[in-house]
Formats: C-alpha cells, structure tokens, sequence
C-alpha cells in the first residue's frame, strides 16, 4: 500500500516538475522573442493629447 502511494507521489512530482520546466521554458522564450517594447519618448502621443 505504501509503495503504491510512494509510486504515485514521484509521478505526480515528476509531471509537476516537468510542467514547470515547461513553462520556465515557455516563459524564457516568450521573454526572449518578445520585442522590446518601444521607449514612451519616441511616440509621446499620450503627453501631447493632454496638453
């Protein structure tokens, strides 16, 4: 009975792991291929209307 349960946490622990490691993975990737959003100077369309 024990080692069923012993069985079943590692392979809810290695799916855990492995969904993580998927989203750090998703995540770096995202970050990486992302553009960089563009600095608010070189379109100041939101400071301009106010004024």
């Amino acid at each position: 009975m024990s080692k069923a349960n012993s069985e079943r946490d590692t392979r809810i622990l290695t799916i855990f792991s492995i969904v993580i490691a998927l989203i750090l993975i998703a995540g770096t990737f995202y970050l990486y291929t992302e553009p960089v959003p563009k600095a608010p100077t070189e379109k100041p369309s939101y400071t301009t209307d106010n004024r």
